[in-house]
């Protein structure tokens, strides 16, 4: 027997589902993720989803990798003992009238409970400079993550590690 896609998976799955409700899949969400556009994120629901390519694969690559910069900070400002280093980052989630990258952001922390520890995650910063802002702090995040990451130990950011990631 061949391989079963993604779809047929969903199929049979959602088929099964309606005998026993919510056993296999949920099927409201799935019909919403489905109906949005966002099918990208049936994979990260489902252990037994293939990953497949998606349109919107680079902005929840992006969306994630400003996510985890974010919990980087977040736990490193915590575990100093100045949550206010967290704070002077002015995370304010995505721009929701501008950015796919909100609507990114409210399946994966809405829909699929992931980054819930982050403080705006979801949240519309209605404001279009919120995103240029993360981008600039992912630069500067990227050298200070290779020094911290570089071994299998997960290392906590300085204090100054976080005022350059805020850009002071």
């Amino acid at each position: 027997m061949r391989k079963l896609s993604n779809f047929e998976k969903l199929m049979v799955l959602l088929t099964a589902s309606q005998k026993k409700e919510g056993y296999w899949v949920d099927i409201d969400l799935v019909a919403e993720l489905v109906a949005y556009g966002d099918e990208w994120a049936l994979s990260w629901k489902y252990q037994w989803f293939d990953e497949e390519d998606h349109p919107k694969d680079p902005i929840v690559s992006e969306t994630v990798k400003i996510f985890e910069m974010m919990r980087h900070a977040k736990n490193s400002a915590e575990e100093l003992g100045k949550p206010e280093l967290f704070n002077d980052l002015y995370f304010d989630g995505f721009d929701g009238n501008n950015d796919e990258h909100h609507g990114i952001a409210q399946v994966l922390v809405n829909k699929l409970d992931r980054f819930t520890d982050i403080p705006n995650a979801a949240s519309n910063s209605h404001s279009a400079g919120s995103l240029p802002r993360y981008r600039a702090m992912l630069k500067r995040y990227a050298p200070i993550k290779e020094e911290l990451l570089a071994g299998a130990q997960y290392k906590l950011m300085s204090e100054e590690q976080l005022k350059i990631l805020a850009g002071e």
